[in-house]
């Protein structure tokens, strides 16, 4: 098999017929480089030449496309916002919704760089808004990490999940928080996102903001009925982390809100325990205060 050819290669066992196409890398690699450059000529020229070009997927070790596993001419044509390119790829009928070796769909990769026009482009083409197995990153919680409203907007208008999450479990309003993206969190809860979500860990958003030093946000959360009893896996609840982390200002919050102060976690210590242990002794006589043990 020379270079710079296609190779099919065809397997047929059990009933089972497999087609396995590859590109040489060094052809994947000058498409690649061509979109990322916004080389819209050379693009079009190599697709004719060669139109499986268009499913070529660059390697993680490849030296043209530095740790992009994966990645079609799409993915880095939304990555680079190369509307022009984007719109030739799929009108040569480029998968829209092809997921990369690190979970990553093109329209996820817009939302997280903030590419608002490729986004709209991706969404008016029929991208798929929400993720069908657990195993594709989410748009929605994409553009929350990195408090890109308007894109937000946009996929909650397409019906994106609100409370979908990403292969770490983590949902959007818990990207929103911990990025300290008010606006979004409040769009967020406006959408009916669960107030009391939890993640892998265990942690609701509550737990998620005092843990962030976030006292407007935790304010917010508490304004919409956020359990303040929740449990962690840990068993602590978000005085816990606020105590942890000495947000004095999370505390406070939580301590008006008339929060068990001396609930106890997995290993029996009380947020009390909690502040001494780490040092933050404005927060410890504050816990006192209001009844707290050790």
């Amino acid at each position: 098999m020379k270079m710079g050819s296609i190779s099919k290669l065809v397997l047929q066992g059990f009933g089972i017929l497999v087609i396995f196409t590859s590109c040489s890398r060094s052809s994947t690699s000058e498409i690649d480089d061509a979109v990322q450059k916004g080389d819209l000529a050379k693009v079009e020229a190599m697709l004719k030449a060669d139109p499986d070009l268009i499913s070529s997927r660059a390697q993680d070790s490849d030296p043209y496309t530095p740790d992009y596993g994966g990645w079609t001419p799409l993915h880095y044509a939304a990555a680079y916002g190369r509307n022009d390119i984007v719109q030739l790829l799929l009108a040569d009928k480029a998968d829209i919704n092809n997921v990369s070796d690190h979970y990553e769909t093109p329209l996820s990769i817009a939302a997280d760089r903030g590419q608002l026009g490729l986004v709209q482009l991706l969404l008016a083409s029929n991208a798929q808004v929400s993720p069908v197995s657990v195993k594709i990153d989410v748009p929605l919680v994409n553009a929350a990490i990195q408090g890109h409203k308007e894109i937000v907007q946009m996929l909650l208008a397409k019906h994106a999940d609100v409370n979908a999450k990403d292969y770490w479990g983590c949902p959007a309003i818990d990207g929103a928080i911990v990025g300290g993206h008010f606006d979004v969190v409040k769009l967020l809860l406006a959408s009916n996102a669960n107030v009391n979500v939890s993640n892998d860990a265990g942690e609701t958003p509550l737990h998620c903001a005092v843990e962030s030093s976030y006292t407007n946000i935790t304010i917010l959360l508490l304004q919409h009925r956020a359990d303040i009893g929740a449990r962690d896996t840990n068993g602590e609840t978000p005085l816990f982390l606020a105590a942890s982390t000495g947000h004095k200002g999370g505390v406070e919050a939580l301590l008006s809100d008339h929060v068990d102060v001396n609930a106890m976690d997995n290993k029996g210590r009380t947020p009390l325990r909690i502040a001494e242990i780490n040092g933050h002794n404005e927060v410890a006589e504050l816990l006192r205060k209001y009844g707290g043990r050790e």
